[in-house]
């Protein structure tokens, strides 16, 4: 039986599953909390969780490997066949799920520079697991593969045509396999699926899609997971002079304001506390830089469900997903809150016992369907990769 390696590198976080044939037997999660690293690592429906005390080991995967084989979960002839990972990356040649090989890493050092702080650490996870399972075939699976079918207006940045195309500066968009895999799941819930659907993938990273007949009609992340959204540490959509004036007066060169957008802003800037739950936590307890963060978050997300509801001329279902959208009925409420003008009714109670699970959280009366789905990444990268095995066997 064919055994399969799934990572996941986000940006807070790295996942990795094991399949054996189409089961999944293993899965662990990888995570900095406080400054100290922890790995949980589930298996036959127990979760073990494993503080390492250090620091972050420079090759999680053989970090993972190396736990579940202590845990007796795995023996050390355990072979891993192929290995899918996902790839956030811009540029039309990563809207497609591929195998990588040299030209696939050539690609990915070429656009790094658009999104050092993005690719590159997907470039050395790419690299640990080459070292650690020299014999794996590895597929790059696309995040944005699942929006290339938004139309060009919403594509399009309105800069200098031939800058656009010389260049390819487009709204590539990303979380589409997290879209993928809710759409999936919808599937077992609700049949026919709506024609007019908003998925909000509330984590870390942060984004609103709109689908419309199963397909990605707009997101709002654009040429890089940057724009759209008020994030954990990612600063969402600024004014472009903002961003010149303040780089003029804190003499940023253009790493310093990389590394300022993507680590230094969003709920993390404004509240001065990384951790979403504390400041969720803190804002309840009447914390003002708290409650204030939380705020433009969820007007955020707020003006992306207006916004899209307009330009599909209409919404039938909302979906939230992403570790705040499935973990924080409060999040939930306040965003859905003064909403009826959508005809959107949240069944306060339901919201309240809905929490890590699927389940319906509008009222009988409400126009508009509210559903908490739990994103499943791995899943959908699992399947993807499979597609891409069969072909390459």
């Amino acid at each position: 039986m064919k055994k399969y390696l799934i990572v996941n590198t986000g940006s807070a976080s790295k996942r990795y599953a094991i399949y054996f044939g189409d089961e999944l037997k293993v899965s662990g999660h990888l995570q900095v909390i406080d400054g100290r690293f922890f790995a949980s690592i589930t298996y036959d429906g127990k979760t073990f969780d494993c503080d390492l005390r250090g620091e972050i080991p420079e090759n999680t995967a053989r970090c993972f490997f190396e736990k579940i084989r202590e845990k007796k979960i795995i023996d050390d002839k355990c072979v891993i066949d192929a290995i899918g990972i996902r790839i956030v990356a811009p540029g039309d040649y990563f809207t497609e799920d591929r195998i990588i090989d040299s030209e696939y890493i050539k690609k990915l050092s070429d656009v790094e520079e658009s999104a050092p702080l993005h690719i590159k650490p997907i470039i050395e996870e790419i690299n640990h697991l080459k070292e650690a399972f020299p014999n794996s075939a590895v597929v790059g699976i696309s995040d944005s593969k699942f929006h290339k079918s938004m139309q060009e207006s919403f594509r399009v940045y309105s800069i200098f045509r031939r800058d656009t195309e010389n260049m390819g500066i487009y709204r590539f968009g990303y979380h589409g396999i997290s879209a993928k895999s809710v759409l999936d799941e919808l599937k077992n819930i609700i049949s026919p699926l709506p024609e007019k659907t908003i998925i909000c993938h509330l984590g870390s990273g942060a984004s609103v899609t709109a689908v419309k007949d199963g397909k990605s009609f707009n997101t709002s992340m654009g040429f890089t997971p940057l724009e759209g959204l008020t994030m954990r540490t990612r600063v969402g959509n600024i004014d472009p002079g903002a961003l010149i004036y303040l780089a003029k007066k804190k003499k940023f060169s253009l790493e310093d304001m990389e590394n300022y957008l993507n680590t230094k802003c969003g709920l993390f800037g404004l509240s001065g506390v990384e951790d979403t739950r504390k400041i969720i936590k803190f804002s309840e307890e009447g914390d003002e830089n708290a409650q204030s963060a939380l705020d433009i978050f969820v007007n955020d997300v707020k003006e992306y469900i207006g916004a899209y509801s307009a330009l599909m001329n209409g919404v039938d279902l909302i979906v939230f997903s992403g570790a705040i959208g499935e973990g924080a009925d409060v999040v939930r409420a306040k965003i859905c809150d003064k909403m009826d003008y959508l005809g959107l009714d949240l069944d306060e109670n339901k919201n309240k016992q809905t929490i890590g699970i699927n389940g319906v959280i509008s009222s009988g009366e409400s126009k508009v369907k509210l559903l908490v789905v739990k994103t499943n990444e791995m899943e959908e990268i699992f399947k993807s990769a499979k597609e891409i095995w069969k072909k390459g066997s």
